[in-house]
C-alpha cells in the first residue's frame, strides 16, 4: 500500500518550479506520477471532477463531449497505472487546480485511491491575500477577464474540504516566503518538507508576469477585441499574443492596497491564519488613499504613454497601417498576425474550402476569427 502526497499549490507559490523539477523523478522509494503533464491539474480535474465535460481547458480548444469523455477514460487509466506500480512506496501528485475539486469530487479521489493508498497527505503553500490577488489577477487577465472581478483567495473554500475529507492531521500548510525557503529554492524546500533526502535539481523556469502596461492593454483587448477562444488555432494565437505583450512591455504589476482590501473576505483570511499558523499583515491593507473605486477602473486607466509603446511593438513585428489612435485596432491587428504562425491555420486552404469568402476579398484572418470559428468553416487540409 502506498503513501500518496497531494501537493495542491496554492497558485503562484512556485508550483511550476516544483512540477518541472520533479517531472520524471524517482529514487527507488518515491516517484512523481507520470500523467502526461508535469502539472497534474488537468489530469485530476478531467479524471475526478463531476463537471469534467465543462472543463474550460477542453472547451477553450473546442473538444467535443465525446473527445472529453475519451480524455477522462485515458486519464483514469494513467492514474490507476501509477497507483498499481508496486516498485515505489510513495507517489507524488502536484497541481494547483486540484484545489478546485469539490468535496464530492474528493470523495471520488479517495475512493479511487483507497485500494492502493494506505495514507493520503496534502501539502499546500499559502500566500498572503495581497500577493495572491495581484498574481491571480494577472492570470485571469491572460485568461480573458473582461469585468474587473478580482480573484479572491477563498482560503476556506480552497482548503477546508481537504481537512474534512482527509483529516486535519493529514493536511499541512506552510507560508510561501522566498527569503525563508530552504537554500532559497522552493524545490529544495518542498523536498525537505515531504522528507526526501535528495531534492531533484531545480529546473530553470521563468513564470512570465505581466507589467501593469501589458495587463491594461490585454484587458482592453479582452473587452473590445475579437473572439480569442473556442478553437485550437485561435487559442494558440492568443497565447502567443499575450506572451509577446508581456515581453515587449516589461515592468511590475502592483495592485493598490485598498483594492486588495475590497476583494478579500477578512473572516476568510482570519480562518486561514487560524488553521495554518501563517500570519497576514491585514492592517496594511487599510493604508493609502483610494485613487480608484474598482479594479475595472484601475485596469481601464490607460495613459497617453501607452500609445507610443504599442506603436513600437507594432514596428518590431513589421506591422504597418493607418490605425490612427485606435488602440483596439492596433491590438487586434497584432493578434491576427499570430493566427498564421500557429501551425494549424492555412489561409490558402481557407479560401479554397470557402469560395464565398474568396469572392468577397476580405482579410482571411479577420474573417476566420470573427466568423469562421463560430460557423465551423474548414481551414486546413487536415
Amino acid at each position: 500500500m502506498k503513501e500518496v502526497i497531494l501537493h495542491i499549490g496554492m497558485h503562484k507559490t512556485g508550483s511550476t518550479s516544483i512540477q518541472e523539477a520533479f517531472g520524471g523523478f524517482k529514487d527507488g522509494e518515491t516517484k512523481y506520477a507520470a500523467l502526461g503533464y508535469v502539472n497534474h491539474s488537468i489530469p485530476f480535474f478531467t479524471a475526478f471532477a463531476a463537471n469534467y465535460k465543462k472543463y474550460h481547458v477542453w472547451k477553450n480548444i473546442g473538444l467535443s463531449e465525446a473527445e472529453i469523455e475519451d480524455k477522462r477514460r485515458q486519464t483514469r487509466a494513467h492514474v490507476l497505472r501509477e497507483l498499481e506500480d508496486k516498485r515505489f512506496k510513495r507517489l507524488i501528485f502536484s497541481g494547483e487546480d486540484i484545489a478546485t475539486l469539490t468535496l464530492q469530487d474528493l470523495d471520488e479521489v479517495k475512493a479511487f485511491m483507497a485500494p492502493h493508498a494506505a495514507k493520503i497527505q496534502v501539502y499546500a503553500y499559502v500566500r498572503t491575500p495581497a500577493e495572491f490577488i495581484s498574481s491571480a489577477l494577472q492570470q485571469t487577465i491572460k485568461g480573458g477577464l473582461k469585468d474587473g472581478r478580482a480573484p479572491s483567495p477563498k482560503y476556506r473554500t480552497r482548503f477546508e474540504k481537504f481537512i474534512l475529507q482527509f483529516g486535519a492531521d493529514s493536511v499541512f500548510f506552510r507560508e510561501f516566503s522566498r527569503p525563508n525557503l530552504k537554500d532559497g529554492s522552493v524545490v529544495a524546500d518542498f523536498a525537505d518538507w515531504i522528507g526526501l533526502r535528495n531534492a531533484p535539481p531545480a529546473a530553470k523556469y521563468a513564470n512570465e508576469s505581466l507589467s501593469l502596461d501589458a495587463a491594461r492593454l490585454i484587458y482592453l483587448f479582452n473587452r473590445e477585441g475579437p473572439l480569442s477562444k473556442g478553437d485550437r488555432v485561435v487559442f494558440r494565437a492568443r497565447q502567443r499574443f499575450i506572451k509577446a505583450m508581456g515581453r515587449a512591455l516589461p515592468g511590475k504589476f502592483t495592485l493598490p492596497p485598498q483594492l486588495v482590501r475590497e476583494a478579500i473576505d477578512l473572516e476568510d483570511a482570519r480562518w486561514m491564519e487560524r488553521v495554518s499558523g501563517v500570519r497576514f499583515d491585514l492592517d496594511a491593507l487599510d493604508a493609502g488613499d483610494a485613487h480608484y473605486d474598482s479594479i475595472d477602473a484601475f485596469l481601464s486607466d490607460i495613459g497617453d504613454d501607452l500609445m507610443p509603446k504599442l506603436r513600437q511593438v507594432m514596428q518590431a513585428h513589421a506591422i504597418s497601417g493607418d490605425f490612427g489612435d485606435d488602440l483596439v485596432k492596433m491590438l487586434t491587428r497584432l493578434f491576427y498576425s499570430y493566427i498564421g504562425y500557429t501551425g494549424g491555420f492555412d489561409p490558402q486552404a481557407y479560401l479554397a474550402f470557402n469560395p464565398d469568402i474568396k469572392a468577397k476579398g476580405v482579410n482571411v484572418y479577420k474573417h476566420f476569427v470573427e466568423h469562421g470559428v463560430a460557423e465551423g468553416r474548414r481551414y486546413s487540409e487536415n
